[in-house]
Order: C-alpha cells, then sequence, then structure tokens
C-alpha cells in the first residue's frame, strides 16, 4: 500500500469559524514532513481532519490516491493511524500493555492466537519494550512507557501513514530523548511515512525530512527541513528560528524544565542529536 499523503485545499470550519483555510500538504511515501507552529493555529486540526475527526468544509484527503472520506473506520484505519499527545489519557487504564496493543491489530486480516501474540512481542520490542510488560496496566507504566506502548498500538495496523500530534509535549526532557530515538528507529525498520505535528522546532528539526510552518490556519512556507531552516522565505519562518536561543561561552546553561516544552527548545537541551 502506498504511503503518500495528500491534503488538498482542506478547509475546516467550526460554527461558521474558518479554523483551517485551503491547506495544500504532500507526505511523501517514506518520508517526514514536520508540521510546526504556534498553539492554535490548526496544527492538531488538520489530524483530526485527516482521521476524520473533523469537520471538513472543502477540500480533499487522499494516502495512495484513495480519498480517506470515501472509506468507513476499519478501512481508514488500515491507511493512517495516530499516536495522541497525552499517553496518559489515550490507554485504557483496565486493560493490559498486551491487550492494548493486540487491540490495534483489529484493523488487519484475522490472526491466529499463536499469530497475534507473536506480533504483539514483536511490536513492544519494536519500540523497546519488554514482552514482561505484555500483563501491566497502564498505571504501573511510566509515561515514556506508555507512549512507547500507543506507538506500538498504532503501528499493530501496519498504517501506511503515522500521525504523531505533540507527542513529546507531555513529557520530561530526557523521557522525549528516548521517544524520539525511538520513533526513529521504527521509521527506519518500518518504513511509514508520518505527519509530525508540534509546536517545538527543535524536536522537528531532529526528525523530519520535510517542513511546513502554520499561522493562523494556514501554510505559510514549505520545503525540505535543511533548506527552510537554512534558508527561511517567510519572516514568521525566521521569528521562529530567532526564538531558539544560542548559547555563547560564559552563557548560563538553559533551565531545562522551562524549555522541555516551549518553541525555543534545542536538539542539544533535549540530550538528542540528529544522525540520520
Amino acid at each position: 500500500m502506498s504511503g503518500d499523503l495528500a491534503v488538498r485545499g482542506l478547509t475546516v470550519r467550526y460554527s461558521g469559524r474558518t479554523v483551517v483555510d485551503k491547506v495544500n500538504l504532500d507526505v511523501a511515501e517514506g518520508r517526514v514532513l514536520g508540521l510546526v507552529g504556534e498553539s492554535g493555529s490548526g496544527k492538531s486540526t488538520i489530524a483530526r481532519a485527516v482521521l476524520g475527526l473533523a469537520p471538513v468544509h472543502t477540500g480533499t484527503i487522499t494516502v495512495g490516491g484513495t480519498e480517506l472520506r470515501r472509506l468507513n473506520a476499519r478501512e481508514r484505519a488500515r491507511r493512517v493511524q495516530m499516536v495522541f499527545q497525552d499517553p496518559f489519557g489515550s490507554l485504557n487504564p483496565r486493560m493490559s500493555v498486551g491487550s492494548i496493543v493486540g487491540e490495534g491489530l483489529e484493523a488487519r486480516a484475522a490472526l491466529r492466537p499463536a499469530e497475534r501474540g507473536a506480533e504483539v512481542t514483536r511490536l513492544l520490542e519494536l519500540v523497546s519494550l519488554s514482552p514482561e510488560m505484555e500483563q501491566r496496566l497502564p498505571r504501573r507504566l511510566s509515561g515514556g512507557q506508555r507512549q512507547r506502548v500507543a506507538i506500538a498500538r498504532a503501528l499493530a495496523a501496519r498504517p501506511a501513514v503515522l500521525i504523531a500530534d505533540e507527542i513529546t509535549s507531555a513529557l520530561d526532557v530526557s523521557v522525549q530523548a528516548q521517544v524520539l530515538n525511538v520513533l526513529r528507529g521504527v521509521l527506519a525498520s518500518e518504513r511509514l511515512s508520518m505527519l509530525f505535528i508540534s509546536h517545538n522546532l527543535a524536536v522537528v528539526r531532529y526528525i523530519s525530512d520535510d517542513i511546513a510552518v502554520m499561522r493562523d490556519g494556514v501554510i505559510v512556507e514549505t520545503g525540505p527541513a535543511d533548506e527552510v531552516l537554512a534558508a527561511p522565505k517567510h519572516e514568521y519562518t525566521r521569528e521562529l528560528l530567532r526564538a531558539v536561543p544560542q548559547l555563547h561561552a560564559g552563557a548560563a546553561a538553559p533551565d531545562r524544565s522551562r524549555t522541555a516544552t516551549r518553541l525555543n527548545s534545542t536538539p542539544d537541551e533535549l540530550g538528542i542529536h540528529k544522525h540520520r
């Protein structure tokens, strides 16, 4: 199944108010598009529209050339899955880790019990979790472990496209680094396409091949990540880049607790280094 996501002329309105206005986006097969912008710019609304959870006024959303709005929920789930922001609220507290991950297998063809068990184990190991965790409840896991379970559940459906919506913003700085490194490994092994949404330019820069910058419901700039960051064309993109602090000799170390979920966090502050 082709993994290219194409959004054309997407407009989303709530109670007559336009939240997303005529947006065009492309996530090429096997690549990561980082969607960055301030809170309230419309980034998460685009994700909800792709999933069928937002009222699309006009436009088309296709994966591999198939219009998603023509599909039922099961067929859509086989093409696109989402990892949500809050790992504490996105997992059923009454279900074990194994059951949560196994739930994602329902979007695929029927598997025999032994095959299901083997696939759950494979998915947990893929996100660097021990199979011994299968019997644990979410309350016995750390925030980073819960988010990795959420990633494994999304991967269980074998989607062509993965959407990650602010998946590190609720985590401590060191845990953010762990989750991002796991996600990079998953992308390399599973050859997924991904729409990665964040207000944190440092995180987007670390994980993305391409970048789209959004402001007030409109995409103001797109392009390869290195080009956008090296020579931004739009003033708003330049403002975002100017907000990233530059440390100089003798400068005080940043307060990591304050930069954990802010736009001006840098990769070094997150404890991660781009090695793609």
